[in-house]
């Protein structure tokens, strides 16, 4: 699928190939063939995956691995909800809408989605992929000019920053451990060879209780791992369950919230509790339809809410919003209750304090939560779960490191993305909006907060392919400003 670099120039690079820049070049081409456009069209997606189209998330190789939305909200197609449903049935015929598919078949779908995209895009419009990686990017007379690792360069008129997630912060960690250790310290979780150290007896110290750690464990009873788990994080939460297929598929919507919501975070806190209550009483479980209904709204109060509301929040609701926001496949919460209630998987709250060298294994200090005494535990193996970091002005990546040095990127100042504005173009240190360097997803975090589900992801890929189709092609730009006055 991957293409050699064959011009100097394109009118749309999109930077990363995982589910957002794919779903924003899906999304590019879509539209220009459905608009039946003519003007000439390139577009380029630079990625240095393996494969092209699934990105982290959905590369992974574990079938045990499930998403954690259902197949009706998975769609990568905004004019198509039900897309990637279909999609499914035909892979698993035993499927139906409310199933939790296992992600390597969304890296599947995705992958071919894209091929079809490369297919459809004939004539004008052209879309290649290009297995290299960007490393720098600066502006000559207003326009990018991309560094390849290669040595090349290449001239875009618009660029898509679609980085997807970096791995956890571990600046922390790497203070406390021993170089010695190093070889039992893992500070990417998403890495094969992570796993592939681990014998099947050892024991293991996860260090965070979310969504990567739930991965990790997956992945180490795939992989054959029977020895004791431990996993810790500051509160010990693990996160909740969907619904199982049954109730899902008969889940009616209900409204809790009212039609405006307050911007202040302790109305919203009130409000929220109230209407989980409420819910709670109308059928146990229910607290799901409020957060379904809050999730419309979230990006919106994000925004209106002050800094030191959303400091506030990260400070204290951050935790308890993870959790029941980004849950578990049902199937999934079922071999996780297993596997605590085995002894095989110890859940507990705390920090880690110290790490010291042992016989074959890392000494682990553990000060519990509301403790002053600590507790060793011996691991042979230590993995950073703590999830993506979002802080650039910390991420170690190169593009990023520089093109915040060239002021081309400006890091939000709660360290949750870039500075953006709604159509996703970068601001600079002054507030100005760029005219040709634009993000997508996690890098939109600070401003939107609710902003790497694939519903949220696709969105704005439509959204970002319709804005740069009426800058591109003129023809799309009078066809829009003609149906919006009617004439």
């Amino acid at each position: 699928m991957y293409s050699d670099v064959e011009n100097a120039s394109v009118d749309v690079a999109i930077i990363g190939g995982g589910c957002s820049g794919t779903l924003t070049a899906v999304q590019l081409v879509d539209q220009y063939v459905l608009a039946q456009l003519s003007t000439p069209l390139s577009i380029v997606i630079i990625d240095d995956s393996p494969l092209p189209a699934r990105g982290v998330a959905y590369g992974t190789g574990c079938s045990e691995h499930l998403l954690n939305v259902s197949a009706k909200g998975m769609s990568g197609l905004a004019r198509d909800g039900a897309h990637f449903a279909r999609w499914l049935k035909h892979r698993l015929p035993e499927s139906v809408p409310e199933s939790f598919a296992p992600r390597m078949y969304y890296g599947d779908y995705l992958s071919e989605l894209l091929e079809q995209s490369r297919m459809a895009a004939s004539g004008a419009v052209r879309l290649d992929v290009i297995k290299n990686l960007a490393v720098s990017i600066e502006i000559l007379d207003g326009r990018p000019r991309i560094k390849l690792d290669s040595g090349q360069t290449l001239d875009a008129a618009q660029v898509v920053l679609a980085l997807g997630n970096f791995p956890p912060e571990s600046s922390y960690f790497a203070a406390l451990i021993d170089p010695s250790l190093q070889d039992r310290f893992h500070d990417n979780p998403w890495q094969d060879k992570v796993f592939q150290a681990i014998s099947s007896d050892d024991e293991i110290l996860l260090i965070g209780t979310g969504l990567t750690m739930i991965d990790a464990v997956l992945q180490l009873r795939a992989n054959g791992h029977t020895g004791l788990v431990h996993a810790i994080s500051r509160h010990g939460y693990l996160p909740q369950p969907h619904l199982d297929l049954e109730r899902l598929a008969a889940e009616k919507p209900t409204s809790y919230l009212p039609a405006s919501m307050p911007s202040h975070l302790g109305s919203v806190l009130r409000l929220v509790r109230r209407a989980t209550r409420a819910a709670e009483l109308d059928s146990p479980g229910n607290w799901r339809c409020v957060m379904h209904e809050l999730r419309q709204v979230t990006a919106s109060i994000w925004q209106q809410m002050t800094n030191e509301d959303r400091s506030r929040f990260l400070r204290h609701v951050r935790q308890l919003w993870e959790v029941h926001r980004h849950r578990m496949a049902p199937e999934i919460a079922l071999q996780i209750k297993e596997l605590v209630d085995a002894g095989v998987l110890h859940v507990s709250a705390g920090r880690v304090v110290q790490f010291g060298p042992a016989a074959g294994a890392i000494a682990v200090s553990i000060m519990p939560r509301g403790s002053s005494t600590a507790l060793r535990i011996f691991a042979n193996h230590v993995i950073n779960c703590t999830g993506p970091k979002t802080d650039f002005r910390t991420v170690g990546d190169p593009l990023i490191q520089k093109l915040r040095s060239s002021g081309i990127l400006q890091a939000d100042e709660l360290g949750l993305g870039a500075r953006v504005d709604l159509d996703g173009a970068l601001l600079n240190h002054s507030g100005q909006r760029s005219d040709c360097m634009y993000a997508m997803a996690s890098l939109r975090k600070g401003l939107l907060w609710e902003t790497t589900a694939v519903p949220e992801i696709r969105q704005q890929a439509s959204d970002m392919a319709a804005l740069l189709l009426r800058k591109l092609c003129p023809e799309h730009e009078q066809r829009s400003a003609t149906a919006a006055t009617g004439i």
